[in-house]
């Protein structure tokens, strides 16, 4: 049976089973760890190529978890896009100046609910933010680096690049 490849993004390869008839198959399947076990190949993948597209894979992935958002100590999920971290540095860099937080100053969670902070609370949250999408792009860069020192396509397609990234709650 002849495998060549289809799809890296969604870690895939066709075949023709023998009576002719396509067969598509993740790499995680074992019939394919069984033919790639017993030296068989997916054909004209080029390395390079399956590193790319696989990094290209594990941006998105990093995005995705850190548009997803944040659970903090309180329970509450926090919004963690860019524009929202964008929004808690300037209130930290507010503080950091020597200003006060207002009596009721309330960050708002993503159901829409107001917390109330004071000064110290809010640098702890501010912290723990930074702290944990800090630890995602390590994860990612990690990843990155084992996906990188794969030295076949086929490995490069099968490798978990969902495995290895930090909780979205802060611990």
């Amino acid at each position: 049976m002849e495998w060549q490849y289809t799809d890296i993004t969604h870690g895939s390869v066709i075949g023709t089973d023998d009576s002719g008839n396509t067969i598509s198959l993740s790499v995680n399947d074992p019939v394919i760890t069984t033919f790639l076990a017993n030296g068989g190949t997916i054909s004209e993948v080029p390395l390079q190529q399956a590193i790319d597209e696989v990094y290209d894979k594990i941006d998105e992935l990093k995005f995705n978890i850190l548009y997803a958002g944040f659970t903090y100590t309180d329970g509450n999920n926090y919004d963690s896009d860019p524009i929202s971290v964008a929004n808690i540095t300037a209130t930290l860099s507010i503080l950091n100046s020597g200003i006060t937080l207002p009596d009721g100053f309330t960050w708002r969670t993503q159901g829409n609910t107001n917390i109330p902070y004071n000064n110290a609370q809010f640098i702890t949250f501010a912290t723990s933010i930074f702290t944990w999408g800090e630890e995602v792009y390590i994860a990612s860069w990690q990843i990155k680096a084992a996906v990188g020192a794969l030295t076949d396509a086929a490995s490069v397609i099968a490798y978990d690049i969902t495995a290895g990234w930090p909780a979205n709650l802060y611990q």
